[in-house]
């Protein structure tokens, strides 16, 4: 390994700062109720406030709209692979949901 290498074996700078946030929490949340919820790919809202609400065309968003208007005309990918994709009511949703099942176990 190279000694100048900064995120070590991770495989970019996202997953290796996450893991840090991660790391710390554990490390400094001793004695207080807390967990950590890690969703998938979030797009634009499924019902709640309405459906295909989203404030945003980053990511994912941002690669349909420019399909879509026809800016994106090609999106070099493994066409084996799977994005796995939440809505963003489904993620607060469970957000909510988890919050309260950490205080309950408490």
């Amino acid at each position: 390994m190279d000694k100048y290498r900064l995120i070590d074996d991770w495989p970019n700078s996202y997953a290796y700062t996450k893991a840090i946030a991660e790391d710390t929490i554990r490390q400094y949340s001793i004695g207080i109720p807390v967990c950590i919820v890690r969703p998938s790919i979030i797009i634009s809202t499924a019902d709640e406030p309405v459906s295909g609400w989203i404030n945003n065309i980053y990511g994912a968003i941002g690669v349909v709209v420019g399909s879509a208007i026809g800016l994106l005309r090609t999106l070099h990918c493994d066409p084996n692979k799977v994005a796995d994709i939440v809505p963003a009511d489904y993620v607060i949703s469970h957000l909510i949901v988890a919050g309260w099942d950490t205080a309950k176990r408490r």
